[in-house]
């Protein structure tokens, strides 16, 4: 008993640790969920959570790096990892994401600017409709923040190419990404990042085999960087409506020209394709 209470003694209460730490009472108790930083008592009776002076350091890592806006699994990797030539690499990750986020911050207040002014649009791109045919693809699935989608794409890319490199086959259409989530939430964004797959191979781990249905498809080709896909979505969505067509699935992009291909955004080419009906 006086053992316990010496070592309760020598914890900081939650309250006190989030003012130390300058971390909220809430944003503790979630870290805790996710085993992201785990008190170090917890009080049987009360469940009051306590901490010890020595995790105030790695708090603050935490809260820095989510002010930097880096995604809550490499912030999990980035505490958990014990190599520091890996930990930098996840800086360096995500100091490539900021620049890019910056570009694409840059590109949006170019546009807003023209909007503004009054400028003149660009001409809408042509909008096709066409009976695509259904085709077997490898696919893997993902759940991730809107700011971790652009990385995660392209992790998934690679994955996807590396498992047909193993299988002695190569990649004759480029990669493309199903957004099956019927409201966007930017919380938590849904994607399948898929590669139209030889008859002969299969998949393995968290890549699997799918069948993408045919049928009637609206489609159009965006020209420039992803950030102003919803203009192409939203040339789409009114030639749709014009000709009285309604959607029937989920849309999909097929990235012809794009990060691995470019280092200018302006020249990113990507079809955007919408079952219709």
């Amino acid at each position: 008993m006086a053992s316990e209470k010496r070592q309760t003694g020598s914890l900081i209460p939650i309250g006190r640790f989030s003012k130390i730490s300058r971390l909220s009472v809430s944003s503790l108790r979630y870290y805790d969920e996710l085993g992201l930083l785990r008190p170090a008592h917890v009080d049987p009776d009360s469940s009051y959570r306590y901490y010890l002076l020595s995790q105030v350091r790695t708090a603050e890592t935490i809260r820095l790096l989510r002010a930097l806006d880096m995604p809550l699994e490499d912030v999990q990797r980035f505490i958990t990892e014990g190599d520091a030539a890996q930990a930098r690499d996840l800086l360096n990750q995500h100091e490539r994401r900021m620049e890019e986020r910056i570009a694409d911050g840059q590109r949006i207040l170019a546009y807003l600017r023209r909007l503004q002014g009054g400028g003149e649009e660009e001409a809408a791109p042509q909008v096709q409709v066409r009976d695509l045919p259904p085709v077997e693809i490898l696919a893997i699935h993902a759940r991730v923040p809107e700011t971790a989608v652009p990385g995660t794409w392209r992790e998934l890319a690679a994955e996807l190419h590396d498992h047909l490199r193993r299988c002695r086959e190569h990649a004759s259409q480029p990669v493309g990404a199903i957004f099956p989530d019927p409201f966007h939430d930017e919380r938590a964004v849904n994607m399948t990042v898929y590669i139209p797959s030889p008859a002969n191979v299969d998949g393995k781990g968290r890549i699997v085999r799918e069948h993408l249905p045919g049928g009637l498809h609206a489609i159009i080709r965006h020209h420039g960087p992803y950030t102003l896909l919803h203009r192409s979505y939203e040339h789409l969505a009114a030639a749709m409506q014009r000709h009285g067509h309604e959607t029937a699935g989920a849309p999909r992009e097929v990235y012809l020209v794009g990060p691995t291909d470019t280092a200018d955004p302006r020249n990113y080419e990507t079809d955007v394709i919408w079952p219709i009906r």
